[in-house]
């Protein structure tokens, strides 16, 4: 008989990079057509003072859902958007602990998804003793602290102005994926929440579109006899609060469901 975890996915709030996209969209789009993609090198770009407001509205969401009240594990991406939203999100809850996980970081494929090394997250973020490096300091073991994906012939930690990243091959990026949902399955806790980002959970979910800033999606994850690991998208019960952004709106909005 398969087992069951219910798993609460969400993505971070608006990043600075998300909001210069929006702004120039149209621009970049052009370029972009021409085969010269633009990033503003933005590296591990923070929550937007928009995305800000929307961890607050999220935060507010989650004091009043009732499924939040079985929460006391938030796994994240070490990204500083990722990492703000969880804390700013989840903070409030009583005895929760927050799990940095590497593999849960975003598709590098601009500057925004390239990293801080491991001691600049803890100088951000180290305050607060609920937060468990353990994983993530693993990963960047090497003397680097650097935990994110680099091909093997990349400087290590160059200056912020000379970094141009190599974009995370798909592949990858789905070894990725099955390795996560593997760590997944075997953590004790039968519900758990994952903070992390838009074309990260697109590819695990195997859907077409993107998840919205701060925007929260049920699913189960089920485990077979076999080994196998299936991720099934679910309606949440009516007392349930999701948060999603309407883009014909300027602020985030709360759906009841």
């Amino acid at each position: 008989m398969a087992r069951v975890k219910d798993v609460y996915l969400v993505r971070h709030g608006e990043s600075t990079y998300n909001q210069w996209r929006k702004q120039s969209y149209t621009t970049c789009f052009c370029t972009c057509m021409m085969g010269h993609c633009c990033d503003p090198l933005i590296r591990d770009a923070p929550l937007s003072t928009r995305g800000e407001k929307q961890v607050k509205e999220l935060a507010a969401a989650v004091q009043a859902a009732d499924w939040a009240k079985r929460i006391t594990t938030v796994v994240v991406s070490p990204l500083t958007r990722a990492l703000a939203t969880a804390l700013g999100g989840f903070g409030h809850l009583e005895n929760v602990r927050f799990v940095v996980h590497p593999l849960a970081a975003e598709h590098l494929d601009t500057m925004c998804d390239v990293g801080s090394d491991v001691p600049s997250l803890k100088e951000k973020f180290g305050d607060d003793q609920r937060i468990d490096w353990s994983i993530v300091e693993a990963r960047g073991a090497g003397g680097d602290g650097e935990w994110w994906y680099k091909p093997g012939d990349a400087l290590s930690n160059p200056p912020a102005d000379e970094i141009i990243p190599r974009k995370e091959p798909t592949d990858a990026v789905m070894e990725r994926i099955k390795t996560f949902k593997a760590d997944l399955s075997i953590m004790p806790e039968p519900c758990l929440v994952v903070v992390g980002h838009s074309s990260f959970f697109k590819r695990m979910l195997g859907e077409y579109t993107k998840m919205s800033n701060c925007e929260v999606r049920y699913v189960e994850m089920q485990f077979g006899g076999s080994g196998s690991i299936e991720l099934e998208e679910r309606e949440p019960g009516s007392s349930e609060r999701m948060i999603s952004e309407d883009f014909n709106n300027q602020t985030p909005m709360i759906e009841m469901t």
